[in-house]
């Protein structure tokens, strides 16, 4: 089954965090700490919505909720304080198997893609969220090389997906506290949505 789209949802809190395979070696006779890094780190956000009445609000997201966690749910990627502007229809420009680097066209020409800018891709029908590393500007011909925060998870498509305007996280939906039902008719939602690949 498709995953929700839970991206018209508004968050009185929304908190990004690594969720890291990689690991620090620390040798017991003193040595170097050494940093291990793996294939499959992906990303998690924990989420709480505003209160909002229970009817009808409440009784719709709960409803929304109840269904992304059976079949997964895709939330937006707030970016406060920051405009993306306009980044044109960026496209991976041939395909990539491995690695952090992707090259894109699409872009607006001239185009700054921000260090730590959240990224997307659309590839096979899966969603795959990071971050951008460094900047970036498109040439004039609209086309950059960006390099990923994490290392590929999975092979990227020539032409698949990227989503830099409004970027997104899609994964398994966990509710991380019951909702409450107290007598002010008023509740709120906590849950968290973690990459599954």
């Amino acid at each position: 089954m498709a995953s929700v789209d839970l991206t018209s949802l508004d968050f009185e809190e929304a908190i990004l965090a690594p969720y890291q395979f990689g690991r620090v070696l620390r040798p017991q006779t003193g040595g170097a700490l050494q940093r291990i890094d793996r294939l499959g780190n992906r990303w998690m956000i924990s989420c709480r919505t505003p209160v909002m009445p229970i009817e009808p609000e409440g009784r719709i997201i709960g409803q929304m909720l109840d269904r992304a966690v059976r079949d997964g749910g895709i939330v937006r990627v707030r970016q406060p304080n920051f405009d993306p502007g306009a980044p044109g229809t960026p496209l991976v420009a041939g395909a990539v198997t491995s690695g952090r680097e992707v090259d894109i066209d699409g872009l607006t020409p001239g185009y700054a893609i921000k260090a730590w800018q959240p990224i997307s891709f659309v590839t096979g029908g899966v969603r795959y969220f990071d971050r951008v590393e460094s900047q970036v500007i498109a040439n004039s011909s609209g086309e950059a090389t960006i390099t990923l925060y994490n290392l590929l998870r999975a092979p990227l498509a020539d032409n698949a997906t990227v989503e830099l305007g409004m970027p997104r996280l899609e994964g398994v939906v966990e509710i991380t506290s019951p909702a409450p039902w107290p007598k002010d008719r008023m509740t709120y939602f906590e849950f968290t949505v973690t990459e599954t690949k």
